[in-house]
């Protein structure tokens, strides 16, 4: 009796403003039957009056759930988001959830000019599976416009999950980075492109305490006091064996400054193995160095860095790195004659 004595107050309501979509959104409510596909038919019905009532848009969304409707979840989650900012977050939480079904990817490749779209697909960067995420971006072979802001991101996620070859074709696909540039350590525009990282070398300090003159061939730093870091990093896919890593600092300006190079294996699977740690000795003039680097089998993935430390009660200091380059040796079989 309460419910029926509900409907007749809301009729009530409806009589003297039929117009009021909130009235009929809850008649609507109120009377809801067995059948789901008449409940959301009396739905739509009521959104005619109104499409920003968000009970109403939110009973619609989850209607379209349960009936498997794809694209009549879209529609009204696309609402959702248009009229109702605080649901935003959940919302794309939601939607992102589904990204493991190639049908539902398509479906938002159909949203991919929406204002919000940008947004919800930088909350899946940390929601989301990274194969999943970069499957919706090129669904179709093509990159999503909004994707571009997110592929340096995406790129590491793929690299620390251990999809390499789905991050290396994102840098070369979608973030413009030629293929023979994602394993030449030799600094350049090319190879220090921010949209190829983590194939291409990153700065880490330039935004706190470090200078930088990117040069074809070289890179000056100037280093401001604060002890030391990551001056340049990257990561390359280089087959295993035996590599000379050459390069030259020139500019030093204090011996005391300590800097050194180490390289360690990379991959979800695969335990904290370094390869390589190598100090670069400061000295005036011009050092040439000739460091002899074994990758070992399993090491699939290499993430190098150049680390710095200023010495105590240095204020600055600064040098420059040039000529870097990575050579494969080989060994010749002695032929028994």
């Amino acid at each position: 009796m309460a419910r029926e004595d509900a409907i007749a107050e809301v009729r009530a309501r409806l009589g003297s403003d039929p117009l009021a979509s909130g009235e009929l959104r809850n008649l609507v409510l109120l009377r809801r039957n067995l059948s789901l596909s008449q409940h959301r038919a009396d739905l739509e019905l009521a959104q005619r009056i109104s499409r920003r009532d968000v009970p109403l848009q939110i009973e619609l969304l989850r209607v379209s759930a349960e009936l498997a409707d794809l694209r009549g979840v879209l529609r009204h989650a696309d609402r959702l988001i248009q009229t109702s900012p605080n649901l935003r977050a959940e919302l794309y939480k939601s939607l992102g959830a589904g990204l493991g079904d190639p049908a539902w990817r398509a479906v938002l490749r159909e949203y991919e000019n929406k204002a919000w779209f940008e947004a919800f697909l930088v909350s899946c960067l940390s929601s989301a599976q990274p194969r999943d995420l970069a499957a919706l971006i090129v669904t179709g072979g093509r990159v999503l416009p909004s994707g571009r802001a997110i592929v340096p991101q995406l790129q590491v996620q793929l690299v620390n999950s251990g999809a390499i070859d789905i991050a290396r074709n994102f840098a070369v696909r979608h973030g413009g980075i030629p293929p023979q540039s994602l394993d030449t350590i030799a600094i350049s525009p090319r190879t220090s492109d921010p949209a190829g990282v983590p194939f291409t070398w990153s700065f880490p300090l330039l935004k706190d305490r470090l200078g930088l003159e990117l040069r074809e061939g070289s890179a000056r730093f100037e280093i401001e006091t604060g002890g030391g870091g990551v001056l340049m990093e990257r990561v390359t896919t280089l087959a295993p064996g035996r590599y000379a890593f050459l390069q030259t600092i020139t500019e030093a300006s204090d011996p005391a400054t300590r800097v050194w190079w180490q390289g360690n294996c990379k991959g979800p699977d695969v335990p904290t193995k370094a390869f390589l740690k190598q100090f670069m000795p400061m000295r005036s003039g011009t050092s040439r160095y000739r460091i002899i680097v074994d990758i070992p089998v399993g090491c699939e993935t290499q993430h190098w860095r150049l680390n710095v430390l200023l010495a105590e009660g240095l204020d600055n200091a600064h040098f420059a790195v040039e000529a870097l380059s990575m050579e494969r040796l080989t060994v010749r079989a002695k032929l028994d004659r």
